[in-house]
């Protein structure tokens, strides 16, 4: 059996984005399962998609004209979020090696690179940790249905304690696009330069300078998740500014409710997307994943005599 083990700081990263792009799958199937009518209607003790809003996902929405502002699924919200903020790191990283593969082997190893990985982790479950304090559990009874339910309660300042919650999410996934998207562009603009130097430069005296066939593939593989984390959460982020700039009109309750709706059902597919195809991405550009990844789930036994 064959292990990549953590000698080396990007298996590291790698490991932590998929433990986050898992987290954030498991809580979108929670969602479903909530919003089934087949499972709401049944005969359950719990309004369930008042349930899964602080164990699932749904959406984002304003209340009034002030900042007042409902963040829900805060479980999924959080993995989100950790997969944003790990992948800025790791394209940052990427872009660091290029410029000064040295100092930042020697800088960022595999130790360092742990702590910062459980320093966005914790950070980033310390700045949801307050919506469970504004939110509680409590009975209620249901009219439509004729029967108590457990549902939501917002405690004293409930609300106001959720919005500074839901402000530095909003911060946590614009600033992480921002970072992504620079670090990507430097990317792929080192990269085609280094492809060109080759091209003009073959004397043997600078072969040092050349990044190793190994790293260019690592460098690859980083700039496709990149792309994909772009191209599945740069419509989320700009929805969030829309969704800011137009409030109360494009919201839940806003005369563009139906739109609202529309929108961020897609913008959860796109995001349940990024974390799904990442495996694919690993499998076919990193022949260490994919020998383990054979070894694992693809060996046959032989038959001996």
């Amino acid at each position: 059996m064959t292990f990549q083990g953590f000698s080396e700081s990007v298996n590291i990263s790698l490991l932590g984005l998929a433990v986050a792009d898992l987290g954030s799958l498991l809580s979108l199937v929670w969602m479903s399962i909530c919003f089934n009518p087949l499972f709401h209607y049944s005969d359950i003790s719990f309004e369930s998609i008042d349930i899964q809003y602080i164990t699932a996902v749904s959406h984002v929405y304003v209340i009034g004209m002030s900042f007042d502002i409902t963040s829900a699924g805060w479980p999924h919200v959080c993995f989100a979020r950790i997969t944003s903020w790990i992948t800025a790191f790791i394209t940052l990283e990427r872009c660091l090696c290029i410029a000064t593969p040295h100092r930042v082997k020697q800088f960022l190893t595999p130790k360092r690179t742990l702590v910062i990985i459980l320093f966005i982790y914790l950070f980033l479950f310390l700045s949801v940790a307050p919506v469970y304090y504004a939110l509680r559990i409590g009975p209620h009874f249901n009219v439509n249905r004729n029967k108590t339910l457990d549902w939501l309660v917002y405690a004293d300042y409930g609300t106001t304690v959720e919005n500074v919650s839901f402000s530095i999410t909003v911060f946590a996934q614009l600033s992480s696009c921002a970072c992504v998207i620079t670090c990507t562009v430097v990317l792929i603009i080192n990269l085609t330069r280094m492809s060109k130097w080759r091209k003009t430069n073959l004397e043997p005296s600078s072969a040092k300078q050349m990044m190793s066939s190994r790293d260019k593939w690592v460098v690859l593989m980083i700039a496709s998740i990149s792309c994909i984390f772009i191209a599945c959460f740069l419509p989320s982020a700009i929805n969030l500014i829309l969704m800011l700039h137009f409030s109360p009109n494009y919201s839940i309750v806003g005369p563009y409710q139906n739109s609202f709706q529309v929108s961020w059902s897609i913008l959860n597919t796109l995001e349940a997307t990024n974390s799904s195809v990442s495996v694919l991405v690993y499998y076919k550009m990193s022949s260490k994943f994919r020998l383990v990844f054979r070894e694992t789930f693809c060996t046959t036994r032989s038959t001996g005599n």
